[in-house]
């Protein structure tokens, strides 16, 4: 069995995760979009935000309803493999994680970065469908 010799910063996260939990803003958001959301500190080797508010882009993939939604972080290291979409985010070539995928509560949205061009968005659903074993339409 593999430990991580890493220490997350657990303490770090919790202070901000409770400030984003009592947040009542309405946020309007649709599938497609790319925003900074608060993806935390997570354990082992689920993809972390990054910087003192534990961000990083997630695209938003469906939307549930006006407080959730199903979304894919993206990391800006080169990664390769066919877990991993290619995908530019403001003229920084990023990598769609689709292993990663996960429901999110919309109080974690900080700010939008884009909307992803429709043909990115298609190819990264036709990917995750295939991995997943299903087609998204």
């Amino acid at each position: 069995m593999q430990t991580e010799t890493y220490q997350k910063p657990f303490d770090d996260w919790h202070p901000v995760k409770k400030v984003i939990h009592a947040r009542s803003v309405k946020i309007v958001f649709k599938e497609g979009e790319v925003w900074w959301c608060h993806v935390g500190v997570n354990v082992g080797f689920e993809t972390d935000g990054k910087g003192t508010s534990f961000t990083r882009p997630v695209l938003i993939m469906k939307k549930f309803s006006q407080n959730m939604f199903f979304g894919l972080p993206f990391t800006s290291k080169d990664k390769k493999g066919t877990w991993y979409v290619p995908v530019m985010v403001n003229d920084v070539l990023s990598q769609a994680v689709l292993s990663q995928v996960r429901t999110f509560d919309t109080k974690r949205l900080q700010h939008k970065i884009l909307d992803l061009s429709p043909s990115a968005y298609k190819k990264i659903k036709q990917q995750l469908g295939e991995l997943l074993g299903f087609v998204l339409k």
